[in-house]
């Protein structure tokens, strides 16, 4: 993810929605309109439904495509028991991964 030109404005990336579960999604309050990251120069802001994450550029710690994912693991708001991390999926076909130094809490 590309850092935040630091006298720019905010960067704003939609999430790509699978038609196939844009209804099942909608009906979590996800939808095109309500899910959004945001890169500021002092603020990402990953908003997902009623869902927020949010933190400071400093914190990202890598950023990897990833994916094909299969339907069950990747869409909707998920907890990763394992590490403790988020994921925001509306599509199965590909996603970002962002790591961060310190955890940052999301759902």
């Amino acid at each position: 993810m590309p850092r935040p030109d630091p006298t720019g404005p905010a960067r704003r990336f939609p999430f790509r929605f699978d038609p196939a579960f844009r209804l099942p999604l909608a009906l979590l309050g996800v939808r095109p309109e309500t899910a959004v990251v945001e890169l500021a120069p002092d603020a990402l802001v990953v908003r997902f439904g009623p869902w927020r994450l949010r933190t400071t550029p400093a914190n990202i710690a890598g950023a990897e495509l990833s994916g094909p994912y299969r339907w069950w693991r990747a869409i909707g708001p998920h907890l990763s028991l394992a590490d403790g991390g988020a994921t925001f999926g509306t599509s199965v076909a590909a996603g970002l991964c962002l790591r961060f130094a310190e955890p940052v809490p999301a759902l």
